[in-house]
């Protein structure tokens, strides 16, 4: 935001640091890694060569764990996305369930298995979007409306004037990073913050239009009433609605699963069933190794979890 009100390109360590940490909150960020290397390429035109030591360094020191944390887990450094896997290690999953993991994270994200199953979706190929855009929340709707319109307006204007760098920059990033959303895994949860952008884009240009058009210079002081009510409403109607958020000193007791146990190697596995309600099983506080289904070429290397396991060939 700062960047795009920005009258003058002036890039600093956060272009370049940020994204880099983003990046390992959730791979989907990745485009935001332009920023970073936008900044990069301004400073060193600068001669500025030190003013880039230090924010290359953070960002290897994020995004080098990150990668070996992966690796070290799942054998691929995006897991579950096959791409540049170039260290070959007897831990990596199976093929054929990575390919279906993929298969779901595609499809499910289009139409979720609460309306269509994933193979009924798979069939619909490119006419997907109706429904994709159907089953979503009524505010995701609106998110997904008004956010990108906000982007595209920007960019349109940007063309149309004077054409500033600093907004040229930050939209189309955003412009490649909703694309890149758009086919890999379209949940608006996952670019709530590009959305949230282009709104605030979109309310901006809006009022600067109105400014014109007469006198509102009450506007704002009302919007800024209308969003603390707005949050106040929310926030009292979690309490009195849902008994887990008032728990203000000491959290809620994390409800254990009962677990069917497996000996393999002379090492327990544990399974858990589905509990509140849930569709699938998960591990909520239970002892490792645990485990929602046993593979049969799953072997340990050792005698404790600490030496790791693999997968027969």
């Amino acid at each position: 935001i700062e960047v795009f009100f920005s009258e003058k390109v002036s890039p600093s360590v956060e272009w370049i640091i940020w994204p880099a940490y983003l990046f390992t909150v959730r791979v989907i960020n990745f485009p935001l890694l332009l920023l970073g290397l936008f900044a990069f390429i301004l400073i060193v035109k600068q001669k500025r060569f030190r003013a880039t030591i230090l924010p290359i360094a953070y960002c290897l020191l994020l995004i080098v764990p990150f990668l070996v944390r992966n690796i070290i887990i799942a054998g691929y450094p995006f897991y579950p996305a096959p791409d540049f896997d170039l260290i070959d290690v007897d831990w990596k999953p199976d093929p054929v369930l990575t390919e279906r993991i993929l298969e779901y994270i595609k499809y499910y994200n289009r139409v979720s298995t609460t309306y269509l199953e994933i193979e009924q979706t798979r069939a619909l190929g490119a006419n997907w979007v109706p429904l994709w855009f159907k089953y979503l929340f009524p505010f995701d709707k609106i998110m997904v409306i008004a956010g990108p319109a906000g982007i595209i307006i920007s960019a349109i204007k940007n063309i149309n004037q004077k054409i500033n760098v600093s907004k040229a920059i930050v939209t189309g990033i955003m412009i490649v990073w909703l694309i890149c959303w758009f086919f890999v895994a379209p949940d608006p949860r996952f670019v709530y913050g590009v959305l949230l952008f282009g709104i605030l884009v979109l309310v901006y240009d809006l009022t600067s239009f109105i400014k014109h058009i007469g006198p509102i210079k009450f506007l704002p002081k009302i919007m800024i009433i209308l969003v603390v009510a707005g949050l106040s409403y929310y926030l009292v109607s979690k309490l009195v609605k849902q008994e887990q958020y008032r728990n203000w000193v000491v959290p809620m007791k994390l409800l254990q699963p009962p677990v069917k146990e497996i000996v393999i190697d002379n090492i327990i596995f544990r399974i858990p069933e589905p509990i509140n309600n849930n569709w699938n099983a998960r591990c909520y506080g239970t002892k490792l190794p645990c485990l929602y289904t046993i593979d049969q070429r799953l072997k340990a290397r050792g005698k404790t979890i600490q030496s790791g396991f693999h997968l027969e060939k």
